[in-house]
């Protein structure tokens, strides 16, 4: 479904005047997006007329269509739930994990309790967030969580920037 630089322009000129995308025009907005088929502008001005107008379901549809499309796929055990963010997350989020992995009290381990809590509970482990934050704790303090990564580093035959 690629499309190039004119399909661009003429996309955002729709978005810019106010108008909507059809689920297959925003499939094919991201698309370009994505595949590094629109100028830094062009991304920015879509995306920020998007925001301005508030985006619609079928806005919103597209773009997840596309994402979901391009997502590198990859294997984990059965249960498993993704509770990370992108960006940022290299030397700075490597810097700050190694921080919580360690037992560092501060806002960034408060988010990863609250997070694993949430997920905890999503996957039936935990009650509530008191029980699911406390188990969270558990197995960070107790080195459960940097053994995973250490081994996700094994397997991946990458070391984490220092």
């Amino acid at each position: 479904m690629t499309g190039d630089i004119q399909d661009m322009k003429a996309l955002l000129a729709r978005v810019a005047d106010g108008k909507t995308l059809t689920e297959t025009e925003a499939e094919l907005a991201f698309d370009i997006i994505m595949s590094g088929n629109a100028t830094p502008s062009q991304m920015g001005g879509f995306l920020m007329a998007l925001r301005v107008r508030g985006e619609t379901v079928a806005e919103i549809t597209g773009a997840a269509r596309t994402m979901r499309a391009k997502m590198l796929r990859i294997p984990t055990p059965v249960g498993a739930i993704d509770t990370v963010g992108t960006g940022g997350d290299p030397e700075h989020n490597a810097t700050a994990l190694r921080a919580v992995l360690d037992g560092v009290p501060g806002p960034y381990r408060d988010i990863v309790l609250m997070n694993a809590a949430g997920a905890l509970i999503v996957a039936g482990r935990a009650a509530d967030m008191k029980s699911g934050v406390a188990m969270a704790a558990e197995i960070i303090d107790g080195g459960k969580a940097k053994a995973k990564l250490e081994a996700l580093v094994a397997i991946t035959n990458r070391s984490l920037p220092t």
